[in-house]
C-alpha cells in the first residue's frame, strides 16, 4: 500500500510536502476535502504522473522536483524480485525505519512530520513490511529519493559518482530495476472529473481490464498450458499444450515470410521484443480483451454514452464496484489503487449518499484517494483519512489531518462553517432521498452503534440506512438541520419515508425542547433505564423525559451475548493486566441487562478471590471504552437467539405514523414553498453558527432545568412514586428511576 507521499515543485505544491495516507489501523481511504483551486486533485494527479507517466505540470520556479510516494511493501511480495533488487530495499528500509531528525541535515518541518509518521506505525509494521521512498522524474530519466537522494545512494546503497557528481550509468541500470519492480506491484486507475466515462466503461479498455480478477487469467493460463490437447491426427499429445502448438505454427510461417522478403533485400528482417515465443500473459490479455469487446454496458437499453453526466458518474462507480465486491473474489494481478476527482460531480443529491457509501465499502479490501467539494461526506466516511486542504497566507496549501472516526471532536482548527456546512449538505441528501424513494434512516452516534443495530434490523425495516455521525452532539445538530422542513405539511407530506435519530443517555443531557416532528416523521430519543409497574426495563424516551440515569448502547443488550463478546476481546488483546482483572470476575447469571458498570453489573466478583474489584472493574471499563467497536464486531458475528425489547419499539416508529392523517388540502398557512423552508434552515445554521451557546467543540451540552441528572445520586425504593404501566406507548414520559446505586 502507498503509506504517504513527498512532493516537491508540482503545481501549487512548490515546497516539500509530506503527507501521510494512513494512521495505525492501516486505513485505505483518504478524503481531500476543501474549496477549488487548494491542490485536492494535484495529489490524485501526482500519483498519476508516477504511475502512469502523465503530463507532468511543475512549479514555476522550482528546482529538484519530484513525486515520491512512500511504499509500505508485504515482505513476501518482493520474494520474486532480482537479487540486486532485494539486497537494495533491505538497506533503504532499514535505513528508513532508523532515521532520526538528528541524522538528517535537512532539518525543516516536512522531514520532521514524516519522522514522527514512520515512528508512529513502526511498531505495528516494522516486522512484516519494507517502508521505501522512490522518486521518478520523466525530464530528467531519473530515479532518486526525494529528501533522501544523496544520503541514500552516497551512504546506504555506496553508489560510485563521476568528478560532476552525477551518478554513474552503469549504477543506474539497477535503479531502474528497481523502481521497475516496485511500480509493477500496483495498478492505479486515476478518473479525473472530466473523463470520457463512457470510454472508461468499455470493457475492454485497459482500466476495466485491471480490475479483472486475477483468478480469471489463472484459468486461461491453465487452460493455455493444459498438456492433453489432441493433435491434428487425432492423438493425444503428453506434452504438447495449447500455447506450444500455437507457437509451433506461427513460428515456421514467420520464418518463410523473413525468408522470402530477405531475398529481396538481406537487411530485412523480424525483430522479437522480449521472448520471441508467445507467453501466457500475451494470449490471456488478449482473449479477455476479445470476450470483453462482445459486451457493451447499458443501462435500461441506453448505451452508457447517451445517459446524462450524473448517470454516467454513478454507473462508473457501480461498475468499479461491481468488479472490486465479488464475495469469492480472488487476488488482483496487481494491488489496485483507485483514485476518483470529484465522485458526487453532476449526481443527483438524493443518491450522494449511495455513492460514498459504495465507496468507502471499496475501501475494505482497496486503497482509495477521492477529491471532493461535498461536506456531506465528512459524517459518513467511518474509516479513513480527512484531509482538509486549504490556502495559507504565504499562497501555500495548509493541510490539517484528522481520523474520520474523530473528526468532530478533533476538528477545533478548523473554520466553524466546515462543521456546519457538513451537516448541512448531508441533510440535504437526506431529505432528498426520501423524497424519492420510500428510505428509511437511523442516525447514531458511532459505528459500533451501526453494527447493532445493522445486526438486529437487516431486513426488518424497509429501505433501511443507518448512519454514525460522530457522537450525540452531531446527531442533534443533524435533528435541527431537518426538523424545519419536517415540520412544514406542504413538505412533509412529499417525504416518503422516516428519519429517526437514537443517542445514548450520558451524564449530560441534550438540550431538545421538541423530539418529534409535527407530523411524526422525524423523531430523537435516548435509551433510559427505567421501572414500569415495579419491573425495571430499557425504554426509548424523548430527549427532555425528567430520568436521566446514563444508559449506552452497551449496557441495553443481551446481558450473557455481550459477555461472551468481550470475554473474546479481551482474550484476543495484548492487555495482560485487563485480563487477570477480568479473570477475577464471572457472568452473573441473573442479569437483566448488558451494564458493566454499577450494581446491576453483568460481572460477579469470585467471592474466594481477595481484590480491589474495584480496581478490576475500573480496567475493564476502560478496555470497553477503547475497544467498543471491536467488541461490537465479535458480538454481532454470534447467532442471534433472542433481541432486546427496545428493538421491537423502533420497528414500530417506522410503522406507525404516529399521528392521524389528515387527508385534506394543506392550508394557505401550511403552503410554505420551499424557498421560504430553504431560507428559514438558512437562517437557523447561521444563529446557531453564531450563537455563543452552542458549544460545537464538545459532543453534548449541559442540561437545562427540565433535565434532571440523578446518576450519581443514590435513590433507595421506598422513595420510587407509584408508576404508570406502559404497554405500547414506547415514548411515554411516565418513568421513575430504580432502585440503584451508582449506575454511572
Amino acid at each position: 500500500m502507498l503509506a504517504g507521499l513527498f512532493l516537491r515543485g508540482y503545481k501549487v505544491y512548490k515546497n516539500v510536502k509530506f503527507l501521510p495516507f494512513f494512521d495505525c489501523d492501516h486505513e485505505n481511504l483518504n478524503l481531500f476535502i476543501g474549496p477549488n483551486g487548494v491542490g485536492k486533485s494535484s495529489i490524485l494527479e501526482a500519483l498519476d504522473t508516477f504511475f502512469n507517466n502523465a503530463k507532468w505540470t511543475i512549479s514555476l520556479g522550482s528546482q529538484h522536483a519530484y513525486v515520491a510516494p512512500i511504499f509500505l511493501i508485504e515482505k513476501k511480495k518482493v520474494e520474486h524480485f532480482s537479487t540486486t533488487s532485494k539486497e537494495y530495499i533491505e538497506k533503504i528500509s532499514a535505513f528508513l525505519w532508523n532515521v532520526k531528525l538528528a541524522d538528517n541535515k535537512l532539518v525543516y518541518s516536512t522531514i520532521s512530520d514524516f519522522l514522527e509518521f514512520k515512528d508512529k506505525i513502526r511498531s505495528t509494521c516494522e516486522q512484516d513490511y519494507y517502508l521505501l521512498l522512490l522518486s521518478f522524474t520523466p525530464h530528467l530519466r531519473d530515479i532518486s529519493f526525494a529528501t533522501f537522494d544523496a544520503e541514500i545512494k552516497k551512504t546506504v546503497l555506496n553508489l560510485t559518482f563521476d568528478e560532476e557528481n552525477n551518478l554513474k550509468k552503469n549504477e543506474q541500470k539497477p535503479l531502474n530495476k528497481l523502481f521497475t519492480e516496485v511500480h509493477d506491484l500496483y495498478t492505479y486507475i486515476y478518473i479525473p472529473t472530466e473523463t470520457n466515462i463512457a470510454n472508461f466503461l468499455r470493457l475492454e479498455s485497459k482500466d476495466m481490464q485491471e480490475l479483472t480478477d486475477r483468478r480469471i487469467i489463472d484459468n486461461i493460463d491453465v487452460i493455455l498450458t493444459n498438456k492433453s490437447v489432441p493433435q491434428e491426427n487425432g492423438e493425444i499429445s503428453e506434452k504438447k499444450n495449447i500455447l506450444d502448438l500455437i507457437n509451433e505454427k506461427l513460428q515456421p510461417y514467420v520464418a518463410e515470410v523473413e525468408r522470402i522478403i530477405q531475398q529481396i533485400d538481406i537487411e530485412y528482417r523480424f525483430q522479437a521484443e522480449g521472448t520471441a515465443k508467445l507467453t501466457t500473459k500475451d494470449i490471456s490479455r488478449q482473449i479477455i480483451n476479445a470476450f470483453y469487446s462482445k459486451r457493451k454496458l447499458q443501462k435500461d437499453g441506453k448505451s452508457i454514452a447517451d445517459l446524462s453526466s450524473g448517470e454516467r458518474k454513478k454507473a462508473l462507480i457501480d461498475i468499479t464496484y461491481s468488479f472490486l465486491s465479488q464475495e469469492d473474489r480472488g487476488a488482483q494481478e496487481k494491488e489496485i489503487i483507485l483514485a476518483i476527482d470529484e465522485p458526487e460531480a453532476s449526481l443527483d443529491m438524493s443518491i450522494r449518499y449511495d455513492q460514498f457509501e459504495r465507496i468507502e465499502k471499496l475501501a475494505k479490501d482497496h486503497q482509495i484517494f477521492i477529491a471532493t467539494h461535498w461536506y456531506g461526506s465528512l459524517p459518513i466516511i467511518q474509516q479513513g483519512i480527512i484531509h482538509h486542504i486549504e490556502i495559507g497566507e504565504d499562497g501555500l496549501p495548509v493541510i490539517r489531518l484528522y481520523n474520520s472516526r474523530y473528526y468532530f471532536e478533533d476538528r477545533k482548527n478548523d473554520p466553524n462553517d466546515i462543521y456546519f456546512k457538513s451537516f448541512s449538505d448531508l441533510s440535504q441528501s437526506i431529505l432528498s432521498s426520501i423524497r424519492s424513494k420510500e428510505m428509511n434512516w437511523i442516525i447514531v452516534e458511532g459505528p459500533e452503534d451501526k453494527n447493532y443495530l445493522d445486526y438486529y434490523l437487516k431486513g426488518q425495516i424497509t429501505n433501511l440506512k443507518i448512519l454514525p455521525v460522530g457522537g450525540s452532539g452531531s446527531v442533534k445538530l443533524l435533528y435541527q438541520h431537518m426538523s424545519i422542513p419536517f415540520s412544514v405539511k406542504s413538505d412533509s407530506s412529499t417525504f416518503k419515508g422516516r428519519v429517526f435519530c437514537l443517542v445514548d443517555t450520558d451524564n449530560q443531557g441534550l438540550d431538545i425542547k421538541d423530539s418529534d416532528s409535527k407530523y411524526g416523521k422525524l423523531r430523537i430519543r435516548r435509551f433510559q433505564l427505567g421501572t414500569y409497574s415495579g419491573t425495571q426495563e430499557i425504554k426509548l424516551v424523548k430527549i427532555n423525559n425528567a430520568v436521566f440515569i446514563p444508559t449506552e448502547i452497551e449496557d441495553v443488550l443481551v446481558p450473557n451475548q455481550f459477555y461472551l463478546a468481550l470475554k473474546k476481546t479481551i482474550e484476543a488483546s495484548n492487555d495482560e493486566n485487563v485480563k487477570l482483572a477480568f479473570s477475577y470476575f464471572k457472568y452473573d447469571d441473573d442479569s437483566k441487562f448488558s451494564f458493566v458498570k454499577g450494581d446491576l453489573s453483568i460481572l460477579l466478583p469470585q467471592s474466594n478471590v481477595e481484590r480491589n474489584y474495584k480496581s478490576d472493574k475500573k480496567l475493564i471499563i476502560d478496555f470497553i471504552d477503547r475497544n467498543k467497536f471491536l467488541i461490537s464486531h465479535n458480538y454481532c458475528k454470534m447467532n442471534k437467539e433472542v433481541e432486546p425489547a427496545w428493538i421491537g419499539d423502533i420497528i414500530k416508529l417506522f410503522n406507525q405514523d404516529g399521528y392521524k392523517e389528515n387527508n385534506s388540502l394543506p392550508s394557505e398557512k401550511d403552503k410554505l414553498d420551499s424557498t421560504i423552508i430553504n431560507q428559514l434552515t438558512e437562517e437557523l445554521s447561521e444563529s446557531m453558527e453564531k450563537s455563543e451557546k452552542l458549544d460545537i467543540d464538545s459532543e453534548i451540552k449541559t442540561p437545562k432545568n427540565d433535565v434532571v441528572p440523578v446518576a450519581e445520586t443514590i435513590v433507595p425504593s421506598e422513595t420510587i412514586s407509584p408508576p404508570t404501566i406502559v404497554t405500547s406507548d414506547v415514548t411515554t414520559e411516565n418513568l421513575s428511576p430504580p432502585p440503584v446505586t451508582n449506575i454511572g
